[in-house]
This record gives C-alpha cells, sequence and structure tokens, in this order.
C-alpha cells in the first residue's frame, strides 16, 4: 500500500508531503495507481523547482518507493501562495486516486512540527 502523510502549519497551509510504498494493484510496470501516484508527487517537486525562487528540500528512493518534499520555511508572498497551490493541486490528485482506489493507497494528515 502506498502511504501518503501531508503535513500542515499550524495555521493550516501545507508544508510539504511524504509518499511511501508501492501500491500492490498490479505487477511493477502495469501497476497503474503506483504510476499515477508516482507522477503526482514527481510532477509537484518540479513544479515547484521550477516555479518558486527557492528550491523545495526532498529526498527520492525509488526501488523503495519514498518521496518526501516540504517547502522552505522562509518561503513567502508569491512563491509561497504558489507552492500552496501546486501542494493544495497535489493533495486533490492523490485524493481523488483515494477515492477510486482506497485498498491501495491511504492519505493521513499531521501538524508539521519539525524546525
Amino acid at each position: 500500500m502506498i502511504k501518503i502523510v501531508f503535513f500542515h502549519y499550524d495555521n493550516g497551509e501545507l508544508a510539504g508531503f511524504r509518499a511511501s510504498g508501492h501500491a500492490g494493484y498490479s505487477e511493477p510496470g502495469k501497476d497503474i495507481v503506483c504510476a499515477a501516484a508516482s507522477i503526482l508527487a514527481t510532477t509537484a517537486v518540479n513544479s515547484l523547482e521550477e516555479l518558486i525562487s527557492i528550491k523545495p528540500v526532498y529526498n527520492v528512493d525509488e526501488e523503495s518507493g519514498f518521496l518526501e518534499c516540504f517547502i522552505p520555511h522562509e518561503l513567502s508572498g508569491s512563491d509561497f501562495i504558489k507552492a500552496q497551490t501546486i501542494l493544495k493541486t497535489t493533495e486533490i490528485g492523490l485524493r481523488s486516486l483515494e477515492q477510486e482506489y482506497g485498498r491501495y493507497i491511504n492519505i493521513t494528515q499531521r501538524r508539521w512540527t519539525k524546525c
């Protein structure tokens, strides 16, 4: 199962997300749930890198199916708004996937407490 956690600041805005695991919907290379989740998460990272002036912090381990991405704490103004739009759009896409394939993907929310 793919497990995704969206991290929120105290004010409710998104700080980032962490995705881990494999869906197990089908064999590797043919798993549409893994492919969909991977492309949504990767597009979020790529969009943040291209559209905001301060690069996101991210880690990837393709073999284990791990990807985490967080926006920098010092992000503000229009860059912060862009980052929120990207992260919220990613969340919407992944939630849609969860609604259709809930046996293979689980999304939770947590408060961001890392300094």
